[in-house]
């Protein structure tokens, strides 16, 4: 009711487009230390950061799949799937970036685990994130 009090209330599809967004970082941690209780991050192997991804690809089309329809009187303005994938992948691809800064230091990883983990994310990037508006001009980078 309080926004009902606001001079120019926001629309309704941004206010679920935050509250959605809201959960879809909550998620994100959520997933981080679900899979750091399995075995996190580690400077010897890069297997975390290719699992993590896999577990991401399922929470997306579920995403799609499940929760776009339900969300889906903004059509033209909202898409959860779409919101998931933007969201997911800007907070996955920080945190990988931090990582792989770590391993280029250490370089106790095969060229093998990076080529595979190049091209695991290349596909997600491919297949969720390059059509979305905000990414179409962008690539995803490994630290030199």
């Amino acid at each position: 009711m309080k926004v009902l009090e606001l001079a120019s209330p926001p629309r309704a599809s941004n206010v679920v487009s935050e509250c959605a967004k809201a959960c879809m970082q909550a998620t994100y941690q959520l997933m981080f230390e679900s899979c750091c209780e399995d075995g996190g991050p580690s400077a010897d192997s890069v297997n975390f950061w290719f699992d993590f991804l896999d577990y991401m690809m399922r929470v997306i089309e579920d995403d799609k799949n499940i929760y776009t329809p339900v969300l889906n009187q903004f059509p033209q303005e909202l898409s959860v799937g779409n919101l998931s994938a933007a969201t997911l992948w800007q907070l996955y691809k920080t945190d990988l970036q931090m990582a792989l800064e770590e391993h280029a230091q250490t370089k106790k990883c095969s060229t093998p685990e990076y080529m595979n983990l190049y091209f695991k994310v290349k596909g997600f990037y491919f297949k969720y994130v390059a059509d979305l508006p905000q990414y179409k001009d962008s690539i995803p980078e490994f630290p030199a």
